[in-house]
């Protein structure tokens, strides 16, 4: 008898068991939440946003209003890395990189009318990322031919890199050098280039750009003389600081042409002199993005003359001009960033 009673009272435990689980209304709510924070996967999330754009605390919210399944992650916890920059302005530009724990990375961009449409999309592309079932709590749809439209976020998925994590770029500054002439260089300088547009601080650019430089009749001692400067530059920015509209790099220049002087009246037997020209060293450059894709930017540095000549008119007259071992570079300009 006991024996049959035991097994009635097992059979009622489970029969219960089996109703509880089977009826949605009558689940407990903790374990319900303790199963979802299992499922949730842990993110690290880095958010840059202008001033006038929704706060990091405004974007994890509108990410939990399309999926459950995730949380910020805890120190020391691996987890993928969401890197999330929104600039204001007329168009409003958002970035989003992802880092997986193996250090691959995709990228993506948005454009929308407003900033708070930028974060929408954002949003979704990340809830998209961790949940493939995650829905859209704003029934409009964006823009047509806007990059949340023609790029599914699903996509982020770091399995490779994407074509979006770079751009070219192309522009002209106004440049200005020291102690390349007697008088201090004024010149037009148009270039191209590429730069990566994620937000991560290894975010490098290269700039490649040409000045043609010519003085004039200067009066120098012995006579006069005319200098014609021509160089190619290469520029190797490889570390960036995006913070929003703004993007501070530090960067490498390399300077290669040539330095003419001709002689001029009043110089007997005057001829032309045409030397090589090479120059390194460290710049800085700061961007701003004043209208995308259309930005400003403004630079300076000094630079390590490699060649270092004398010119004279005739031997043993004083030296019309030396170049220096070290001179400054500055300039601003415009430019153009295509993605």
């Amino acid at each position: 008898m006991k024996r049959g009673l035991q097994c009635n009272r097992d059979r009622a435990i489970a029969i219960v068991l089996l109703v509880l689980l089977l009826s949605p209304g009558l689940v407990c709510s903790p374990c319900a939440s303790a199963l979802a924070q299992h499922e949730a996967e842990p993110i690290r999330l880095v958010y840059h946003a202008s001033s006038d754009c929704p706060d990091e605390a405004t974007f994890v919210a509108r990410v939990r209003e399309r999926t459950t399944r995730v949380r910020l992650a805890s120190a020391g916890e691996v987890a993928r890395t969401f890197t999330v920059v929104v600039e204001s302005g007329r168009a409003p530009l958002g970035r989003i990189a992802v880092q997986s724990s193996d250090h691959r990375e995709a990228a993506r961009q948005v454009q929308a009318d407003t900033c708070s449409d930028v974060v929408d999309a954002l949003a979704l592309m990340v809830a998209l990322a961790i949940d493939p079932g995650a829905v859209n709590p704003v029934p409009a749809a964006p823009p047509e031919g806007s990059a949340a439209a023609s790029a599914p976020a699903s996509s982020l998925a770091p399995t490779a890199r994407s074509h979006d994590d770079g751009g070219m770029l192309g522009g002209v500054d106004f440049a200005l050098a020291t102690d390349v002439m007697p008088q201090l260089v004024l010149a037009g300088s148009p270039y191209v280039g590429w730069r990566a547009t994620g937000a991560r601080l290894f975010a490098p650019s290269f700039r490649l750009s040409f000045i043609r430089a010519r003085s004039g009749t200067l009066d120098v001692t012995g006579g006069t003389a005319t200098f014609t400067w021509t160089v190619g530059r290469l520029d190797g920015c490889p570390i960036a600081w995006p913070r929003g509209v703004l993007r501070v790099s530090e960067c490498v220049r390399l300077e290669g042409g040539t330095l003419e002087v001709a002689g001029g009246m009043g110089v007997t037997a005057s001829r032309t002199s045409t030397r090589g020209w090479a120059a390194v060293g460290p710049l800085a450059r700061a961007e701003w993005a004043l209208l995308p894709p259309v930005f400003v930017d403004a630079e300076a540095g000094a630079l390590v003359r490699v060649t270092q000549d004398r010119f004279y008119f005739n031997p043993g007259m004083a030296t019309a001009f030396e170049v220096p071992a070290l001179g400054v570079t500055a300039g601003v300009g415009v430019g153009v960033l295509f993605f």
